[in-house]
């Protein structure tokens, strides 16, 4: 059956580069390109697009997403742990 993946944007977290890192115990890790940039007050909110044509967005400071080179069209990871991610079906 078709499920869903349910996580709070503020438990995403982000890496640059196109291919899962080695030395986190987080093991879901998401590798997509850029998608959506909207800097916010703080924080701002950042979209990748899987290569399977689904979105992950998660928020992140201001100051990161430049550090991070987290631009539109540029490859990146989203990483989330198994503890902040819920499960759901229809």
């Amino acid at each position: 059956m078709p499920a869903y993946a349910v996580i709070k944007a503020s438990h995403v977290m982000f890496a640059r580069g196109d291919e899962p890192l080695d030395n986190l115990s987080a093991r879901n890790q998401l590798v997509g390109t850029v998608t959506t940039v909207r800097p916010g007050k703080t924080d701002g909110r950042v979209s990748l697009t899987l290569a399977d044509g689904n979105i992950i967005t998660g928020s992140v400071f201001n100051d990161m997403i430049g550090e991070l080179g987290l631009e539109v069209g540029n490859k990146a990871v989203a990483i989330v742990k198994s503890t902040d991610l819920m499960i759901g079906v229809d």
